[in-house]
């Protein structure tokens, strides 16, 4: 479980910019006669009839550009600053993330986490929806949480926002014995942060890396043989560091 633990936490370190970085960052410039430009990615080149060039460039557009329009058709860097449509859609977050800190229930500072968010983008740059995650420090837990994100950007790579909170379901087993009976309850969950999300080459799926704060709730009721109760509340409140994936 140690070694676990530690993979988890070189997981985290790990900047998913470094992954961008290894794709190809050179794209075909087209110049035309006019002094007009083109960015992108040449799909096609038709010599059938008239030569033609077709480009699809930033946004997903493809366009059509006649060879006696064009001067000269070459390779160069990217632009740092490509701009990328923000559109409305379905969108998902899956992540897995170590929590470290101490809390009122053990000594157990590291726990590892899974966490898939899932809901809908909206033009403004604002996601909504709703958070599954899997935890373990010493107990196991299961929460359900709304989930609100904000990309601060909607270029390529972007620092974004995100905070979210709801139930927090111990799945620890009931014990029964001739002496009480112990009960887990759900308590409270509610955690933010910040990250980076970085999409991919083709545009398709983006990696993100996020540093946050977690706070759980839950209680442990004990009924003893003479009906008595005794009530016990617990927090953890953890350091949420978290590599993944969205599309």
């Amino acid at each position: 479980m140690h070694k676990v633990f530690q993979f988890l936490i070189l997981l985290c370190f790990w900047n998913p910019l470094t992954v961008i970085g290894q794709t190809n960052d050179l794209e075909d410039v087209i110049y035309l006669y006019d002094g007009g430009i083109w960015r992108g990615e040449i799909l096609e080149r038709d010599s059938t009839n008239s030569y033609n060039v077709k480009i699809k460039i930033a946004g997903g557009s493809v366009v059509v550009i006649k060879s006696e329009t064009v001067k000269k058709i070459t390779q160069e860097k990217k632009l740092a600053n490509t701009y990328y449509l923000n559109t409305s859609h379905y969108y998902n977050f899956t992540s897995i993330g170590v929590l470290i800190g101490d809390n009122t229930y053990s000594n157990t500072p590291v726990g590892p986490s899974f966490e898939m968010a899932n809901g809908y983008r909206w033009n403004s740059g604002i996601l909504t929806g709703v958070n599954v995650a899997l935890e373990y420090i010493d107990v196991n837990f299961i929460q359900f949480a709304t989930d609100v994100r904000y990309d601060f950007t909607k270029e390529k790579i972007t620092p974004f926002a995100y905070a979210n909170g709801g139930i927090n379901i111990p799945l620890a087993q009931n014990v029964s014995n001739i002496f009480s009976d112990i009960n887990y309850n759900a308590g409270a969950t509610a955690g933010g942060g910040v990250g980076i999300r970085a999409r991919s080459k083709e545009n398709t799926i983006c990696f993100i890396w996020s540093l946050g704060y977690k706070v759980n709730t839950f209680s442990i009721t004990e009924i003893l043989s003479n009906d008595r109760r005794e009530v016990s509340k617990y927090t953890f409140q953890k350091l949420n560091m978290r590599i993944g994936f969205a599309f």
